[in-house]
């Protein structure tokens, strides 16, 4: 029976893998980094997230300099292939095509986090909905509580009887989870009583709201100081339901074939609706990175698709491929109190909107940054060979299985020089900084469609430094 080559360890059994010929992460406290950066001149920031104050006047984001192409010792390849025998019974297979930038400029900006404000959150719903006549919280009421109780009551009378699907509760653990229940029943109105507005002013932070428009339409607005979202012609929790998911979940979930509705629309129409609309809020500097035809669903409980169209996530250009969905790999153990390379974990900061045949639909921002500063115009970058050295140390010193008698070969088939965000050593914000992401085939199968868009195991490797980046660490 085939398996899997990805088989993780919970323990790195150091007497049986040799040591490498560099250290598996590079040490980011020695300075190596910050003394690249530092190798050009700085430059004052340009306005991506624009600045608040920006924002809300509609007033025209600076232009960043230019930059001049950096001249690297030797030009990356457009492909790369090699079979490294690692250790014994673990051999790293690469037959990857090497994308990069089209224009050989490697800038790194340094970034800090914006909260959303009020009027922010006002600019942004009044560009994208019509008029409000009427608003109502949408807070859960005494129905919504009980029915939420009672889901749990009988989720815990299974656990009880015996579900193997289910962690097994404590009576202790139902009566408090019961009391609470109790009170926050107690505590939640009846309904959720509209009251009459003209405009998007009375917005407060960290609440639901839904609105009725002018239009006679419903909207869904969800804002706190870090996350808004917007779905028009909407009365419930929106999300999107992207076709590449609804593919590969329907094999577990069988619902999704019953909400899943046909996408017909265009992706050309609904990408130059979507352009357009990122033109008026003023993010005409983001680009795409993840195109999908999409189902807009809304509901807690009863769950239904109320739009078919395309859903895009956007972000920052910096003239790199951008590459979003892919699952990155810890193949390394650390303490994180101990080991202070390692920050908090980095959230993504991206714009996703929906467009169907009526138009834009759906919008969202989630942590939103602004740039400080470009660090450095055009830093230099490791060789691509010292970067697949980089590569294979990782994997030769990481979790992986593999031996003489059970041999592992995971199998590399494309490396994409994009951008990361990682935090300043300092704490003082964050990069975004040129960075490989090597994807890798799942279960070494060769039977893979090449799609970097579909979630799949990757290896990040710090483009400048060679360090191995942890999204899920912080670095």
């Amino acid at each position: 029976m085939k398996r899997f080559f990805w088989i993780f360890l919970l323990l790195l059994l150091s007497g049986c893998v040799p040591t490498p010929e560099y250290e598996s992460v590079v040490n980011r406290a020695d300075g190596v980094l910050e003394e690249k950066l530092a190798a050009s001149p700085a430059v004052v920031p340009v306005s991506v997230w624009a600045q608040d104050e920006s924002v809300e006047s509609g007033a025209a984001p600076e232009s960043a300099p230019a930059a001049t192409p950096f001249s690297i010792a030797e030009p990356f390849p457009d492909r790369w292939e090699e079979e490294a025998a690692l250790r014994p019974g673990l051999t790293l297979s690469i037959r990857a095509d090497v994308v990069q930038p089209e224009a050989p400029v490697y800038p790194v900006l340094r970034t800090e986090p914006i909260g959303i404000t009020p009027a922010w959150a006002q600019t942004i719903l009044e560009t994208v909905l019509p008029a409000p006549v009427s608003v109502a919280p949408d807070e859960m009421t005494k129905e919504d509580w009980t029915r939420e109780f009672r889901a749990f009551m009988a989720e815990a009378d299974a656990s009880q009887g015996g579900d193997r699907d289910l962690i097994p509760l404590s009576q202790e653990e139902i009566d408090a989870e019961a009391a609470f229940y109790m009170e926050r029943i107690a505590e939640a109105p009846e309904r959720n009583e509209p009251r009459p507005v003209s405009d998007y002013r009375d917005l407060t932070l960290s609440a639901s709201y839904i609105y009725t428009l002018a239009s006679g339409e419903q909207a869904y607005v969800s804002v706190n100081d870090s996350f808004l979202s917007v779905c028009r012609d909407c009365c419930d929790v929106p999300y999107l339901l992207y076709e590449t998911q609804y593919a590969s979940d329907r094999v577990w979930n069988r619902e999704l074939d019953r909400l899943w509705k046909p996408v017909t629309l265009e992706r050309e129409k609904a990408e130059q609706t979507a352009l357009a609309a990122l033109n008026s809020l003023g993010f005409s500097d983001f680009a795409i990175a993840e195109a999908h035809p999409a189902n807009l669903m809304q509901g807690r409980g009863a769950h239904q698709s109320v739009g078919q169209g395309w859903g895009f996530v956007f972000l920052r250009d910096c003239g790199y491929p951008l590459l979003r969905r892919f699952t990155a790999t810890s193949f390394l153990t650390y303490d994180e109190t101990e080991n202070t390379q390692y920050s908090r974990p980095i959230r993504e900061s991206y714009l996703e909107l929906f467009v169907d045949e009526s138009g834009l639909r759906f919008f969202s921002i989630d942590h939103p940054r602004r740039v400080q500063k470009i660090e450095n115009e055009n830093v230099a970058l490791l060789p691509f060979p010292e970067v697949i050295e980089r590569l294979k140390n990782t994997v030769a010193f990481g979790m992986y299985g593999g031996s003489e008698a059970d041999p592992a070969t995971p199998s590399v088939w494309r490396a994409v020089l994009t951008t990361y965000t990682t935090p300043v050593r300092s704490g003082d914000g964050y990069y975004e900084m040129p960075c490989w992401v090597f994807l890798f085939r799942p279960g070494g199968s060769d039977a893979f469609e090449e799609d970097e868009q579909i979630t799949k195991e990757a290896i990040l490797i710090n483009a400048i430094d060679g360090s191995v980046i942890l999204p899920a660490r912080g670095y």
